[in-house]
């Protein structure tokens, strides 16, 4: 799989608020689509993992009291749990899940987990993973002379391949509403590290 199908992969799981442990967060965790995972051998090595995890108290499940089959979490407690038990993460997932718990902020759940993805609002994210991708997939075309990143090539590139990245529904906001959101997470990400 190419680095912008991986990125396109990431961006349609990351949008969803709980995986299925078995069929969804260890295929992924291994880098293959859930979708085509029948049959592969290292989702199951994955899911051995993540089931003796969740036996002793290293991963939170929703469910803990229903068939294993169907154990379920939130994206990003399954993140953390692979990146504090060193399984490597395939980049793609990685570099995506890193921008969103950095950049974008979810509004409180009331449980104390700061960092769950389905409070995200759906055309952010979308914004934002697109703005990824255009950067995975165009570097040359996105920096300015100095090395910055170029906000307006950025989304002149989101439009032109707004078929490709966003599907039939194309890009559905405004160049101003796309350059607004993408200056405040990073003016958000560049003051929270200073």
């Amino acid at each position: 799989m190419d680095e912008l199908a991986q990125q396109k992969l990431y961006e349609k799981w990351l949008k969803k608020d709980r995986w299925r442990l078995r069929d969804e967060a260890a295929p992924l965790l291994a880098g293959v689509d859930p979708e085509t995972a029948a049959g592969s051998g290292t989702p199951d090595q994955i899911w051995n993992r993540l089931a003796a995890a969740v036996r002793h108290g290293e991963l939170t499940v929703d469910n803990p009291d229903a068939a294993l089959e169907v154990w379920t979490a939130a994206p990003a407690a399954v993140y953390h749990w692979a990146t504090a038990g060193q399984i490597a993460v395939p980049e793609a997932f990685r570099a995506l899940m890193e921008f969103i718990l950095q950049t974008v902020r979810p509004q409180a759940s009331g449980n104390g987990d700061d960092t769950e993805p389905s409070a995200f609002h759906a055309g952010n994210e979308g914004i934002l993973g697109a703005a990824l991708s255009v950067l995975a997939a165009y570097p040359g075309q996105c920096y300015r002379r100095n090395g910055g990143i170029d906000l307006r090539k950025v989304i002149m590139l989101m439009h032109e391949h707004a078929a490709e990245l966003f599907g039939s529904d194309g890009l559905e906001y405004s160049y101003e509403r796309v350059y607004d959101l993408l200056q405040a997470r990073i003016k958000k990400l560049v003051n929270s590290e200073s």
